[in-house]
């Protein structure tokens, strides 16, 4: 079950991986 709380964690580590992508190119190590 996807409750309102879960969605909300998910969106906050999205965008943390998104800045750590940013800060980072981890995409080109793997």
């Amino acid at each position: 079950n996807t409750g309102p709380v879960h969605e909300a964690h998910v969106v906050q580590f999205t965008k943390l991986f998104n800045y750590a992508n940013q800060s980072r190119p981890i995409a080109k190590r793997t």
